[in-house]
This record gives structure tokens, C-alpha cells and sequence, in this order.
């Protein structure tokens, strides 16, 4: 089964240039605990509500005026929308993570795939599979 078949397509984003309350309200308004940050269809990182938390709150930052940017994780994992599930999987796997980016031909977003997306689609089989190795301690 290829990715397209499974990703999320609609994906809320967020500017670099937002500040963290933007995002933090964005997360909310849209049940979110993660945003893909984009500039100019490209995806150059991801805001966590952890990244927010941790990165922000605790530290003291004021959210109306620190920028995703400054808290944002850089390192993004995505797969092209033609790779196969068992390709997400494993780079799930190896990177210890529940949702991954779906980049087009373009490496434009295209969506994105997370462990629950998986486990609808497999039965469950899969994701167990990957769950415990994205669980175990690094």
C-alpha cells in the first residue's frame, strides 16, 4: 500500500514567523499537539506543543513575541507520497517518531502520516510493531 492512499492531505501549517501563541492557538482551534511549519510550500520544520512547553514556557520566553522559528524542532522526517507503508514504518522505526511529513515530487507538503493513519489502515498490526520500537528508550 503506497502513502498516498493513507496521508492526511488537509494539514494545517504554521509561518516561522508566527509567534508561539499563533501556533499554541492554531494547536487548539484544530485539536492539534503538532504543526508542520512551511514557508513557501516547503517544510522547514515542526512545532510541537512539547517544542512550546519546553522550548518556551519553561524558559521563560514571552509567547506573543518569540517566533516559531526560535523553539521550532529543524530536523523534519518525511517520505515521498508514492513510498509504501512499510517505508514510513521503518523510518518511524529508526527515528523514533509517530508522525512523518508526505512531500510531493516537488518536496512541496503533500500531507501528512502518523501512527494512528497506519493502524486504521494494517488493523493494527503494523503499528504495534512500530509503536514499540518508536517507544523504546534511545
Amino acid at each position: 500500500m503506497q502513502l498516498k492512499e493513507i496521508t492526511t492531505n488537509a494539514v494545517e501549517t504554521v509561518a516561522p514567523d508566527a509567534s508561539l501563541l499563533d501556533a499554541a492557538k492554531s494547536m487548539l482551534a484544530h485539536d492539534l499537539g503538532w504543526l508542520p511549519v512551511a514557508e513557501e510550500g516547503k517544510v522547514i520544520g515542526i512545532i510541537t506543543d512539547r517544542d512550546i512547553a519546553i522550548r518556551g514556557v519553561a524558559l521563560g520566553l514571552d509567547s506573543k513575541k518569540t517566533l516559531v522559528r526560535d523553539v521550532m524542532t529543524r530536523e523534519v522526517f518525511s517520505c515521498p507520497a508514492d513510498a509504501t507503508v512499510e517505508d514510513a514504518c521503518t523510518l518511524m522505526e529508526e527515528e523514533q517518531v509517530r508522525r512523518i511529513v508526505i512531500v510531493d515530487e516537488n518536496d512541496d507538503l503533500a500531507g501528512i502520516v502518523s501512527l494512528a493513519d497506519i493502524a486504521a489502515q494494517t488493523r493494527g498490526s503494523q503499528s504495534a510493531e512500530v509503536l514499540k520500537k518508536v517507544t523504546e528508550p534511545a
